[in-house]
């Protein structure tokens, strides 16, 4: 479950957050939205795709074919990938749109992730400001969240030249339906005043990178088998991303 509040000084002044050290809080996620940052990993380590969202299309990371599960995290809640979204590196945080249509954003935190009145990170400094990891995790959120607006203007871009198609693949027997990519016949039989119009929209790299990423497939098929036999390796979640690299996109 998840139970996003805005995080204040009213509601969570006294109060103390975990950072996480499991990644069950993802186990059900079978779509993660991506930024384009984060493609030079992303793509070899996992199925890139495009998923319809309001209207239009969102650059995704495929975890699963089957909605509802992860295969990247084991029933102990590791990590079984070379690369971890960043908006699971973020958790228990979030950014949310002000319901107003301000256009403005909102720091939230998960309060089932184990928020605690006893012990834990403080939400706020004794001088009523954000604490320092807070706000170092605010501002990885607002990277994030610039970076994918220009994705978004990428992908848009890349739908409107009409170089999408509907991606019709098996992992193991089951169907992926609902998500696209690029068709690649289309793309090199562009004009050059489209193929200017995609490279003046930064959408080139996002197109290539979904393309490379389309090998993965094979490693979801594999990561199934895992689970299927019950014989997940089991990962170390603290080296998987140390200190050092848990704000960074790439």
């Amino acid at each position: 479950m998840t139970k996003l509040a805005a995080v204040s000084r009213e509601k969570h002044g006294t109060q103390y957050w975990k950072k996480f050290t499991s990644m069950s809080f993802a186990e059900q996620t079978s779509l993660v939205p991506l930024a384009a940052r984060e493609l030079p990993r992303a793509a070899v380590s996992m199925p890139v795709a495009f998923a319809p969202e309001q209207g239009g299309y969102t650059l995704v990371a495929l975890l699963s074919p089957v909605a509802g599960q992860n295969l990247f995290v084991t029933a102990g809640g590791k990590w079984l990938g070379a690369y971890v979204p960043a908006v699971f590196r973020a958790y228990p945080f979030r950014l949310v749109r002000a319901p107003n249509n301000s256009g403005s954003m909102v720091l939230c935190v998960d309060e089932d992730s184990g928020i605690s009145a006893e012990a834990g990170e403080p939400f706020f400094d004794d001088d009523g400001e954000l604490a320092k990891p807070v706000k170092d995790i605010l501002e990885f959120l607002k990277q994030m969240e610039q970076n994918r607006a220009g994705t978004d203007r990428a992908v848009e871009a890349l739908v409107e030249t009409g170089i999408l198609a509907e991606w019709d693949l098996k992992v193991n027997e089951n169907p992926v339906r609902g998500i696209y990519r690029i068709d690649e016949g289309a793309l090199n039989s562009l004009d050059d005043e489209a193929f200017l119009r995609l490279r003046k929209a930064q959408a080139l790299p996002v197109a290539y990178a979904q393309l490379l990423s389309m090998g993965n497939i094979r490693l979801l098929q594999r990561l199934a088998e895992y689970h299927e036999k019950a014989e997940t390796p089991q990962v170390d979640i603290e080296s998987m991303f140390g200190d050092d690299d848990i704000f960074k996109f790439q």
